[in-house]
């Protein structure tokens, strides 16, 4: 259970448990917290120190207009956003046809006068609101350039390319730009036999795994693997042998 974790529906009557009087935000889908994410974070930690605000993450239920996988699930991201930077406060906006619909005008005040938002920090290619039509330019007229801390996208250290690495069976280089290990989720069938979860497709062979932390070898023939699971979690290392 993430204890600081307050889900948003963009109602202006939410009412919500807890006083914030200033704070400072980071805003993204944080899929993978790698180095850039960790950079934005801690950034939003000393901010908020500084100037004696409240710390937030303000990220979302699902990547919107993405059909691509998590690198692992929200409760896992948000647990290591605690345990690592300790911020005060996750929100976390709901996905449905009314939270898509909001304009970006709409996200920014509720930003500010219900988050009581003084400073953000995003990435330079941030999109908010109705169709994306929320961008860098709006948050900089709304609160002041001074408070827009701003991250540049890297491609080569992105989410996107961690993505392209699992589905390419990559999964030293994934783990080289991670700095840990991909970790595949399983689930049992009727058989006995284990499947991949999330629709992801390892090539047929031997694999490098660990599985509660002890390092082992898997084969996973068409997804699925006849091999003894302790744990539905699996953290592979690399793929050793194709076949």
């Amino acid at each position: 259970m993430v204890n600081n974790l307050h889900k948003i529906i963009f109602n202006k009557d939410e009412k919500f448990n807890f006083k914030i009087n200033s704070n400072v935000m980071c805003i993204g889908f944080f899929d993978g917290l790698h180095s850039i994410h960790k950079s934005i974070l801690l950034k939003t930690k000393e901010i908020a120190d500084e100037f004696n605000y409240s710390s937030s993450v303000f990220t979302f239920e699902e990547k919107i207009g993405k059909n691509t996988f998590k690198l692992f699930s929200n409760e896992t991201k948000y647990e290591k956003i605690n345990s690592e930077f300790n911020i005060d406060f996750i929100f976390e906006m709901q996905v449905n046809d009314y939270t898509k619909s909001t304009s970006y005008n709409d996200f920014l005040d509720y930003i500010v006068n219900i988050l009581k938002v003084k400073k953000v920090i995003v990435g330079s290619d941030i999109k908010f609101g109705y169709k994306a039509q929320g961008n860098l330019e709006s948050l900089i007229k709304k609160l002041g350039k001074e408070n827009v801390i701003v991250f540049e996208r890297e491609m080569h250290t992105s989410s996107t390319k961690a993505r392209e690495y699992i589905n390419s069976n990559n999964f030293e280089a994934f783990n080289n730009l991670m700095g840990y290990y991909f970790e595949a989720q399983f689930v049992s069938n009727s058989d006995g036999t284990f499947k991949l979860a999330n629709d992801l497709n390892f090539k047929n062979g031997i694999y490098s795994v660990e599985i509660n932390n002890k390092i082992g070898r898997m084969t996973i023939v068409d997804n699925m693997t006849r091999d003894i699971l302790e744990s539905m979690s699996v953290k592979i290392i690399k793929l050793i042998e194709e076949f």
